[in-house]
């Protein structure tokens, strides 16, 4: 019968708390808003932290150890938390760069924004370069007509009588698509 020394038994309690700390921080992560994390990348680092232990344990073929292991828990929390630093690094230069931004970049954005908050609200038949298109046009013509605030939004007034011109013009440089055209209300208005 084989005794491991009393100072192993210890060491693999800790290794198996470790463990368990891990796995439970990487099923946090998923609990997350979406805003702040991805299950793709949290698939993404449990796929690296395996492809990270089975060249460990290649590497190592002398000893007999598997590729099923608690320290593929512990590798993919350091790749998710590693992976939402570079997110928060990106997502905060974003914001700086849109705090820079003129009024007609802000009302772009909000257009945009509505295009991919709204499917529902699409005009059928526009794919999303036809309708940046049109949201640039109705944005620069909002700002000479002096309708545009500079949060980037549209007065409400004008929204309609914009729209209308930027879809006119258009329309005579055979620039749209067939199917119905956004509504009368402008293009960045319901965000």
């Amino acid at each position: 019968m084989h005794h491991e020394p009393a100072q192993t038994q210890p060491r693999l309690r800790a290794t198996a708390v470790l463990f368990a700390i891990c796995g439970f921080l990487l099923v946090t992560l998923t609990l997350l808003p979406p805003t702040l994390r991805s299950v793709e990348h949290l698939l993404v680092a449990l796929w690296l932290a395996a492809l990270v232990r089975a060249v460990y344990v290649t590497a190592r073929r002398g000893r007999r150890l598997s590729i099923r292991s608690g320290w593929v828990l512990v590798i993919a929390l350091v790749v998710a938390a590693v992976g939402l630093g570079v997110a928060q690094v990106g997502r905060t230069r974003a914001a700086s760069a849109r705090e820079n931004a003129t009024p007609v970049e802000r009302c772009i954005d909000l257009s945009l924004a509505n295009w991919d908050a709204n499917p529902s609200h699409r005009p059928r038949g526009w794919d999303k370069g036809t309708f940046a298109t049109a949201s640039r046009r109705y944005c620069a013509l909002a700002a000479r007509e002096r309708a545009l605030s500079d949060s980037g939004k549209v007065d409400a007034t004008s929204a309609a009588p914009i729209t209308r011109a930027v879809l006119a013009e258009m329309r005579a440089r055979g620039l749209l698509p067939g199917g119905r055209p956004p509504a009368d209300d402008g293009f960045g208005k319901r965000v």
